[in-house]
């Protein structure tokens, strides 16, 4: 493995002080495979050594048509290959969904479409040792009839992270699998729970009184002791969000378990909730989001609902503006508005219970064709990077301007972050050639969206624990090196990220170590 250590001297543009940053960054060898394209989707840490990397590729065979499947490996701790397995998928309708490891080995978690049984079904892949060869096990099977539309929703979701609609509990040792049905007529949703040896626990069905049209599930979670929790949107009488100026939804939280089922509400007529995640504690649950005075898709800044985690009952509500810092990081001097498309990225629980939130504008655009064909544009922009106290108050905000988009997901969108004590470092692709405006700083992709080998860098950006930032560059992204997938990025441990970069039949992988 090539190791190089760089001293990286970093200006803040709108704080005005200089920064040295030392971090170490390590190729692996390049290597080649059969197999052009594919994507990193998971990295897991061995506990003794090691890592097991999975990537999916999709690819054009002559006289077999479009293949698909996933390449998973184990490497050792100097990123050297010790064992691999091609696991291709024979079936039209199967994916895989997650991966874990529990007492050194592997499981792989997939989802079979049996069109003969009209079923769902999912199994486990269970590799005993690193030399990969799997054995399965089936976990549970859903009927079609009763959860129309299941499958097909979560498989096809553009950006939807590995592991699909599987959660597990703080300590790892227990597993949900949420099932929701996308029926015009009934709601109805289905819970599996497992411990971390995939024992099951308990299993249950329910419903809501509102059709599952007037459902929408934003996120399931699992705590230690195997209780599930779920928090969805519900509308009153129409999938309309917006009525007379005010809301049209509230929100619920469930708290479900073997034999128990809790509900409560939560919500406020003045103010549009979204995109609510859950944050399980001791004693504590915790609904994060954004809220809106104008729609739900619009956000002017963050919302922290706080529940006592064994009776359900309400603590404190935390509507918070975002800062005139971030405003001014975002607009300038040009009218201060709302955000909109906006979907966390993370939220991580700092050592003193602080909450540091990522989050992305992201968007699909639709475009109509002379030919009468429909094409899609994929945006990825602005980074908003958000520190709230323990109970909500936010403590600072910073948001980064970029602006990414391309025809296809590709390597050079998005990005990947690393969170090491109470510093935070993004990892993305952008153009040489940075857009300023003032003293404000646009990471861009380039003319027409286009980034090459030859006019781009890889960029580290750095927030201290006080929100000031600033930033360099990692490499140039011209050989012998490659364009590092900036999006897929995965933090190994607690001082280091790994990014792959392929080029036709050439792979290789980037670690990134911050050694501050």
């Amino acid at each position: 493995m090539k190791k190089i250590s760089l001293i990286l001297l970093l200006f803040t543009f709108l704080e005005g002080f200089g920064q040295e940053i030392k971090i170490d960054t390590s190729y692996s060898r390049i290597f080649r495979e059969r197999i052009e394209n594919t994507t990193l989707i998971s990295t897991l840490k061995d506990p003794v050594n090691g890592i097991y990397t999975i990537r999916k590729y999709r690819q054009l065979v002559p006289s077999k048509g479009w293949t698909r499947g996933y390449i998973i490996q184990f490497w050792d701790d100097d990123i050297e290959p010790k064992s691999y397995y091609n696991y291709r998928v024979t079936e039209k309708s199967s994916f895989l969904a997650g991966a874990f490891i529990n007492e050194g080995r592997l499981h792989l978690l997939e989802y079979v479409q049996n069109r003969k049984n009209k079923t769902v079904e999912c199994y486990a892949h269970v590799s005993p040792s690193k030399d990969l060869k799997f054995e399965k096990k089936k976990l549970f099977a859903v009927d079609i009839k009763k959860f129309p539309g299941f499958f097909s929703f979560l498989s096809s979701q553009f950006d939807a992270d590995f592991g699909g609609n599987i959660a597990f509990s703080p300590n790892g040792k227990k597993l949900l699998f949420y099932v929701d049905s996308y029926s015009k007529k009934e709601e109805r949703h289905a819970l599996f729970t497992f411990n971390n040896a995939l024992e099951p626990l308990w299993s249950r069905e329910f419903s809501h009184e509102k059709k599952d049209k007037l459902f929408d599930l934003e996120e399931a979670t699992i705590d230690d002791e195997g209780t599930a929790f779920i928090v969805a949107r519900i509308y009153e009488d129409s999938r309309r969000k917006n009525k007379n100026g005010k809301p049209n939804y509230t929100h619920e939280l469930f708290k479900i378990s073997t034999d128990e089922t809790k509900i409560t509400s939560f919500g406020d007529e003045k103010y549009f909730i979204n995109s609510i995640q859950l944050k399980l504690t001791d004693s504590k649950v915790k609904c994060i989001g954004f809220y809106s005075y104008e729609q739900d898709y619009q956000l002017a800044g963050t919302f922290v609902e706080i529940l006592n985690k064994s009776s359900l009952e309400h603590e404190s509500s935390n509507f918070q503006k975002f800062t005139e810092e971030f405003l001014n990081d975002k607009y300038g001097d040009q009218k201060k508005k709302e955000l909109r498309d906006v979907h966390i990225r993370s939220i991580q629980t700092l050592s003193n219970n602080d909450m540091l939130i990522t989050a992305e504008e992201i968007f699909i655009e639709v475009n109509f064709n002379t030919n009468a064909t429909t094409s899609q544009t994929y945006n990825f922009d602005d980074i908003a990077i958000i520190k709230l106290s323990e109970s909500g108050d936010m403590l600072w905000a910073r948001n980064i301007n970029k602006n990414q988009e391309s025809g296809y997901l590709n390597e050079v969108l998005s990005f990947s972050s690393l969170t090491k004590e109470n510093e935070l470092y993004l990892f993305l692709n952008g153009h040489k050639k940075m857009g300023l405006t003032g003293d404000r700083t646009r990471f861009k992709s380039g003319i027409f969206g286009t980034i090459t080998k030859g006019n781009s860098v890889l960029y580290v950006i750095k927030f201290d624990e006080n929100g000031n930032w600033t930033y360099d560059i990692v490499q140039e992204n011209r050989n012998p090196n490659r364009i590092f997938d900036a999006r897929n990025g995965i933090q190994i441990d607690e001082s280091k990220i790994l990014l792959f970069g392929s080029k036709d039949q050439e792979k290789q992988f980037l670690t990134i170590s911050s050694v501050d």
